[in-house]
């Protein structure tokens, strides 16, 4: 008695819900199905659905033939394939070793008879030939040969001098020459160097490099020569110019 008032009592409250049966009028549940049954009504009667069908197999047969190249009379058929298929160009000759093994093959099967050298002596001919002279050339019949008198060639007189031309990146330039202080060094008429010299637009040398060998001891006399010499200067400031130079020996002597 006392436990239905108490469930009555929590369920007034609406602290007990009973999930036996529903509270309220029936038109909420009517409502409710009608509802439900209008969506999926709906639902089905727009969405299709559609079911795969699955591909029939083709029954394709073929017919498979084994050939056996190795016997004689599949021969023919061996080179046709050679000439006629794609199977060369899988092939590669490099990495396959049934050529190799084939040349062991052959090579063990044949029978190579052993060179054994020998010895022999060889006879003189008989009677052995005399040498013979010409009438009159005999050892002691030729004259001594004449003296020769050497020939002295003349030389022109050595005057060196070294030019320098621009042959890149200085056009209005004109370039310079100098007379090589030391005239006894070991000079030749065309020898050149060639320089590489970085400007600023003011024409001053910021660096100068040689294109030849360092070690040769006249190139830093040649670079020394080149910065003491004076560049033209652009109208207005820009950046780093390079000027290739060539500087050449010549002869003063035969030019004049």
């Amino acid at each position: 008695m006392f436990r239905k008032r108490k469930l009555l009592r929590d369920r007034a409250a609406g602290m007990v819900f009973d999930w036996r049966r529903g509270h309220g009028t029936t038109y909420r549940l009517l409502f409710a199905a009608v509802v439900s049954a209008s969506f999926w009504g709906a639902l089905f009667g727009y969405v299709q659905i559609r079911q795969t069908k699955s591909i029939p197999l083709v029954d394709a047969p073929i017919d498979l033939t084994v050939v056996n190249l190795d016997s004689p009379q599949n021969r023919w058929l061996a080179e046709i394939m050679d000439r006629e298929a794609l199977f060369h160009e899988r092939w590669d000759v490099s990495a396959s070793r049934a050529l190799d093994r084939e040349i062991e093959r052959a090579s063990g099967s044949l029978k190579v008879a052993p060179y054994v050298p020998r010895l022999s002596e060889i006879p003189p001919f008989l009677p052995r030939p005399s040498l013979i002279n010409l009438p009159g050339r005999g050892p002691g019949s030729l004259p001594p040969p004449e003296e020769v008198a050497p020939v002295i060639f003349a030389s022109p007189p050595v005057d060196w001098w070294v030019e320098f031309r621009a042959i890149d990146g200085a056009p209005n330039w004109g370039g310079f020459s100098f007379r090589w202080p030391d005239q006894k060094a070991a000079l030749s008429e065309g020898e050149t160097w060639t320089v590489l010299i970085g400007l600023d637009w003011q024409g001053g040398i910021v660096t100068s490099t040689a294109w030849e060998d360092a070690a040769d001891p006249r190139t830093p006399f040649i670079l020394e020569k080149v910065r003491e010499s004076n560049f033209p200067r652009l109208p207005k400031e820009g950046p780093l110019r390079w000027v290739k130079i060539e500087a050449r020996i010549y002869n003063q002597s035969v030019r004049n």
